[in-house]
């Protein structure tokens, strides 16, 4: 059933409407006392913010936990530039690559080609990977991983995983990198290598090259073929690892893409090579001859090293064979 609202009297609007006008307009306070109001309001809101504010790392953690629906929230905002002068530049991104600027817990989406400042946080998901220039030097993150960038040769690692490929033995030479970790600083000799943070220590495994490990005042060397185990106390344990070993694969994954237009074909072999850790092994002179004088056309866009090598190879006449730790190339 439903009620019925009676509407009000026509005296009891007359009188209302006697009151209202009796009673005025409202005096508004003076502009001093309003900036004053303001002002306060302001700093109120100010200082719960800075309260609110914990570590730049320990932020990441708790970041982790929001809601699916939150995270998404953040990545619809426009990418961001960090301020400063650029020491690195985002080659690649796969996923949601996120940065936050000056110790700050507000996250925003980083897109590929984005300068980067000193200072700059930035952290991956589970389902997100990244790969950056500093100054010739190809820097992988892996899922999972929050960093920042110290300087334009020094890189704090907090949690996950960094590649970090000086480039060709021949290329020009590069700033060496030092990777600041909770169990010592790392430092490379021209290099291929990856650091990755775990509840034991910290892992360092070297797949070309030399690094060395700063701990304690002593410092270790870690050398091609070694993946070093750094834990929390005690002794440095070492173990073999294959520059073919499949724990390299994510690192080839998000490889920034090889350029191939107008490029020798022997090149983009050379790039293959690095990033699968194999050798190119050509059948003779001629076959090694006619491939460094092929140039390519084209694009290979984001497809791993080897569909790559495939693809490429099939608008050839060569084709490919593959040993566990060599790739050889026939016409």
């Amino acid at each position: 059933m439903n009620e019925r609202i009676d509407k009000p009297e026509a005296d009891d609007e007359a009188a209302l409407e006697g009151l209202l006008r009796a009673a005025g307009s409202r005096e508004m306070p003076p502009a001093d006392v309003v900036d004053e109001v303001r002002q306060a309001v302001y700093g109120e809101w100010r200082d719960a913010v800075r309260r609110r504010r914990r570590s730049r790392f320990a932020a990441y953690g708790v970041a982790a936990g929001l809601a699916a629906g939150i995270v998404a929230a953040v990545l619809v905002f426009q990418p961001l530039r960090s301020p400063g002068e650029p020491i690195a530049t985002v080659a690649r991104v796969e996923g949601a690559l996120q940065l936050a600027v000056d110790g700050s817990e507000e996250w925003h989406a980083v897109l590929p080609g984005a300068p980067l400042a000193k200072g700059v946080m930035l952290r991956t998901d589970e389902g997100t990977r990244a790969a950056l220039d500093m100054h010739g030097l190809s820097v992988r993150i892996d899922a999972g991983s929050l960093i920042e960038l110290q300087a334009g040769d020094r890189i704090a690692l907090d949690s996950g995983a960094l590649y970090v490929d000086a480039g060709q033995p021949a290329s020009a030479p590069v700033s060496a990198l030092v990777v600041d970790t909770l169990y010592g600083a790392v430092r490379h000799v021209g290099t291929q290598y990856e650091l990755r943070t775990l509840r034991a220590g910290l892992s360092v495994s070297v797949r070309e090259g030399r690094v060395e490990i700063e701990r304690a005042g002593q410092t270790y060397a870690g050398t091609a073929g070694e993946q070093l185990l750094v834990p929390r106390a005690g002794e440095i344990e070492r173990e073999a690892i294959s520059p073919q070993d499949a724990r390299w694969q994510w690192a080839a994954g998000i490889a920034p893409v090889f350029a191939i237009e107008r490029k020798p074909l022997a090149e983009f072999l050379d790039w293959v090579g690095r990033e699968t850790g194999k050798r190119i092994a050509y059948a003779t002179p001629e076959v090694q001859a006619r491939a460094e004088q092929m140039i390519l056309r084209g694009s290979v866009s984001n497809l791993p090293p080897e569909q790559a090598l495939a693809a490429v190879l099939a608008t050839t006449p060569f084709r490919h064979a593959q040993t566990p730790d060599s790739i050889r190339i026939e016409l």
